[in-house]
């Protein structure tokens, strides 16, 4: 028992900071790294933790009463997912949105092409590395019972991260995060 206490202490002692670990893997430049982006210009990547359907159950029944709410948590995102493959917003894409999600998203490019950094997120999905569960849970709410209601076709608020390949890096910070 003293011996795997031992060991515990040092590995806390040795691991990277959940926060510098974070830090690194964020999108540059930084100021311009937490993007309020489109519901629908995400794509789930159950890459950090399987989907629980009591977590989504429970999500859903919360966003049906109360909607979304600022700072009530924010998602993970990035350009690729664990490898190293973008999504484009392609016409097929498109064609799945309603009339609503449209109008967001010409809006959203506005915002991005007036943005010289900003401008590389021109057309591109979001790969959500953590933030699935909210995901899944808000958009079937939205398109079954909101869908020509402008007012709930939301913009989140969103980290963007850069993980340049390294997803070992990305799943252990967003493990620490969540736990």
């Amino acid at each position: 028992m003293e011996l795997k206490l031992k060991l515990h202490d040092l590995a806390i002692k040795e691991s990277v900071p959940t926060a510098s670990r974070l830090e690194r893997l964020k999108w540059q430049p930084k100021q311009k790294g937490r993007l309020f982006n489109p519901l629908c210009r995400m794509m789930s990547l159950p890459m950090v933790r399987p989907y629980l359907k009591n977590d989504v159950s429970q999500l859903a029944t919360h966003f049906m009463s109360d909607g979304y709410m600022e700072g009530y948590g924010f998602f993970y995102v990035a350009l690729e997912d664990n490898h190293g493959h973008t999504n484009d917003v392609t016409p097929s894409v498109m064609a799945n949105w309603s009339s609503e999600w449209k109008e967001v998203n010409e809006e959203f490019e506005k915002k991005l092409l007036a943005d010289n950094d900003l401008k590389i997120f021109l057309n591109k999905m979001f790969m959500v590395w953590d933030g699935n569960h909210r995901l899944q849970a808000w958009i079937p709410i939205i398109e079954q019972f909101h869908t020509h209601d402008i007012n709930w076709h939301f913009y989140v608020e969103g980290v963007i991260l850069d993980p340049r390949g390294d997803v070992p890096s990305v799943i252990a910070a967003l493990h620490e995060v969540n736990w």
